[in-house]
């Protein structure tokens, strides 16, 4: 999913530039103005043109008019397949002019809370992770920068393998995105799924869509969607490149690696190359052991404009992870971890009357992952050592058509079908060390599995005046499981979603919607057969039903100018009911190589509701306020117990001031973390409760001579904590110092 981009120049306006000497009064501005197609010069509807308390769209004759309380407003104009623009008002004039920037139709960019690719056409909360903020993160995750987002939460098992968890609900009832390519996990335990297998370093930034209710993303939806979009080259310089260097310390290691591109009339090129090496990390407690990892990622996207209107692009990844240690799996290690993904994309701006643009991507992706487990546990009240290795890949490919309609100037339709196909395999070989010549029990945990999603949806907005914008969509799924020894199984889904959204006047603006999402069963409930630390062998069950999520929510929002600055505030409350909730449950008198034996089965009806809330204070000299909350709760409505791992309240407060002084443009950030203590547990599942901790955070950079650097410390106060949703008891890293370096060329 290549992003529309923000930042592109200023093609062509019609206006003149006016020069004042010394000083600029601000006055008030009506603008008039047509917007065309820079080759063809035909108007375009449909354009979105925002600003301070303004979001308004062009007619079908491309006109639009609007009254600014300033003529110094900085002025957004944005459309599907264009290069987006941003000016002054006062350099506006009676005709305006965009260049054809084709792209994937599920790359979007909306107008929202923050910048974002993913709510195309719905009225669900987004957020963002910016390529700075990434920078101003220690961590080797990628999901640790994706702290202090409303409504996230990060699991952290070590320094590798961060997992996200949206509005409460993580694994695969999160749908993760890579450029809008699935990633679905080749480990029976989830130990590489999401955001794991992923290096900082190449992504350029990551979006997020709370709560089920797009069409557009199929499976996994139940919580949201994660799409995380790499770098490429940029539209401002013909070539170039970068090279980057980190080190920390309570998280011990070093990360290196660069970067190059090259543009040229209608051909890009990108290449990057990232090594990084950590060792245990240090928790206040002493020294995490198992937790390091080594890492090595090749990226590479080759892009070309046949014509000014259609751009097709090659990309491949290459990611490789070795002694990556998971402490909350005790004695578990993992000796390697590989992704190989590749993607042919083309998109074309057609601008032909109803038909607006279209686009077609193939994809397919190889996870391939290595796992030893040394348990020490008893049998029969005798202690027994056994070792355990477990291998298993999986090919996740797809395809995937959409068209964009413009039935008129205020309705916007994206219809399209996809089909994704997932095929797992795995084995998992385990012997008692403490035996001579005892016999190993081999256990084929995925047993050639494969899960066919195939589809076709439409999602499509409707503006009906200036106040208020409609938005609906529908999707029928056809779902088909097969596995070695097992017979095919099948079944018909279908999800929509309703909303609205009215502007209220003064910058405010209320929205509503409801949607449902769904959630196909994975290799391991279906089909697989999985040994535990807990003693239990867990067993698949080919006849499992799709898991359904039913989410309303209601939200306000603000955004308006003050003095010298921008304020922007989102609230939104939800109820998300999840239907056919799959979880494993004991089957009596089963035994598989002596042990007792879990089933997978549709047993719950559960709730996820709750309150999350942001809000910033900017100003145009680069100071920045912000703060995010949320407050959830989970409940098992079958027996109105709690659900487990359900995040407790928490809010989080930065401050940022920067300052431009010459070429070095300093800036320093702090950041202050509040957890609540989690005592609503499902003890049942053997779950423990969790205190409260407060955490600080400080950072600051500057830029000299090419170079950025960025310097901080996480964790000032050492205290010693950890997420109420990481797994066992570890602790999350202490106070860590670290800095992190880049230069371009």
């Amino acid at each position: 999913m290549q992003a529309v981009l923000s930042g592109a120049r200023v093609v062509r306006l019609g206006a003149l530039v006016l020069c004042f000497p010394l000083s600029v009064v601000a006055q008030r501005a009506t603008i008039r103005t047509v917007v065309s197609d820079i080759r063809t010069h035909l108007p375009l509807a449909g354009v979105a043109i925002t600003g301070p308390s303004l979001a308004v769209f062009t007619d079908a004759q491309g006109r639009l008019t609007i009254d600014l309380a300033s003529d110094t407003a900085t002025i957004t104009i944005r459309r599907a397949g264009y290069r987006t623009l941003r000016v002054r008002a006062a350099s506006m004039g009676t005709s305006v002019a965009l260049e054809p920037d084709p792209t994937l139709l599920s790359a979007v960019t909306v107008e929202a809370t923050a910048s974002n690719t993913l709510a195309a056409g719905t009225t669900l909360p987004v957020g963002s992770v910016s390529r700075s903020q990434i920078d101003a993160s220690a961590s080797p995750a990628l999901a640790e920068a994706m702290k202090g987002i409303e409504g996230i939460n990060v699991q952290r098992p070590g320094a590798w393998g961060g997992k996200a968890f949206v509005r409460g609900l993580g694994g695969e009832r999160v749908a993760v995105l890579i450029d809008g390519q699935r990633v679905n996990r080749a480990c029976t335990f989830g130990m590489d799924q999401g955001l794991a297998a992923i290096d900082p370093a190449a992504v350029e930034r990551i979006e997020v869509l709370s709560g089920p209710g797009s069409t557009l993303y199929g499976s996994g939806n139940v919580g949201g969607v994660i799409n995380v979009v790499t770098r490429r080259a940029p539209m401002d310089r013909p070539r170039g490149s970068e090279v980057r260097a980190a080190t920390s310390v309570a998280v011990p290691g070093a990360s290196l690696g660069g970067s190059y591109f090259a543009r040229a009339r209608n051909a890009d090129v990108s290449l990057s190359v990232d090594a990084a090496s950590f060792g245990d990390y240090r928790a206040p407690t002493g020294t995490v052991r198992e937790s390091g990892l080594r890492t090595l990622s090749l990226d590479g996207k080759l892009g070309w404009l046949p014509v000014a209107t259609q751009r097709v692009s090659l990309q491949g990844t290459v990611y490789e992870g070795r002694d990556i240690g998971y402490p909350g799996s005790s004695g578990a290690t993992i000796p390697r971890e590989s992704r190989y993904d590749g993607a042919l994309e083309w998109g074309a701006q057609l601008s032909r009357g109803r038909l607006d643009a279209v686009s077609a991507r193939v994809f397919a992706q190889r996870l391939e992952h290595d796992m030893s487990v040394r348990m020490q546990m008893k049998m029969n009240g005798m202690p027994v050592t056994q070792v355990t290795d477990a291998r298993s890949h999986s090919l996740t490919s797809g395809a995937r058509a959409q068209f964009r309609l413009l039935p008129a100037a205020t309705l916007s339709l994206d219809v399209g079908a996809e089909a994704v196909e997932w095929r797992a395999e795995a084995t998992r070989v385990t012997q008692r060390v403490d035996v001579p010549n005892a016999m190993p029990t081999v256990l084929h945990t995925w047993p050639n599995a494969r899960i066919l999603d195939a589809g076709a949806f439409s999602q499509g907005e409707w503006r009906t005046n200036r106040r208020l914008t409609v938005a609906a969509g529908g999707r029928v799924d056809r779902i088909t499981k097969h596995a070695e020894g097992w017979a095919g199984d099948a079944e018909w889904i279908g999800t929509g979603n309703l909303g609205a959204v009215v502007a209220l006047g003064g910058g405010f603006r209320t929205r509503a919607s409801y949607g449902v999402g769904y959630r196909v069963p994975d290799p391991t409930e279906s089909f697989g057969v999985a040994l535990r630390p807990d003693g239990y062998v867990y067993k698949g069950t080919p006849e499992l039903r799709t898991e359904i999520a039913r989410n309303g929510e209601m939200g306000l929002l603000l955004d308006r100018p003050v003095a010298s600055g921008a304020l922007a505030v989102s609230v939104t409350a939800f109820q998300n009911l999840l239907g056919d909730l799959i979880a494993p449950v004991l089957v009596p008198g089963e035994l598989i190589s002596g042990r007792p034996v879990r089933a997978y089965a549709n047993v719950s009806r559960a709730r996820m509701q709750g309150l999350t809330g942001s809000a910033s204070l900017a100003t145009r000299g680069g100071q920045r306020l912000s703060v995010s909350g949320q407050r959830l709760l989970g409940t098992n409505r079958v027996n109105d117990t709690p659900l487990a791992l359900v995040p407790p309240a928490e809010a989080t407060l930065t401050a940022h001031v920067a300052r431009e002084w010459l070429e070095f443009h300093p800036w320093v950030e702090g950041s202050w973390r509040v957890v609540a203590g989690q005592q609503r547990v499902a003890t049942t599942a053997g779950e423990m409760a969790t205190p409260g901790f407060g955490t600080l955070d400080l950072r600051s950079g500057f830029t000299v001579a090419g170079a950025r650097a960025t310097i901080g410390v996480e964790n000032v106060f050492d205290r010693a904590f950890r997420e109420h949703v990481d797994p066992g008891v570890i602790l999350r890293p202490g106070r860590n110092a670290f800095v992190r370096i880049v230069r371009s060329f």
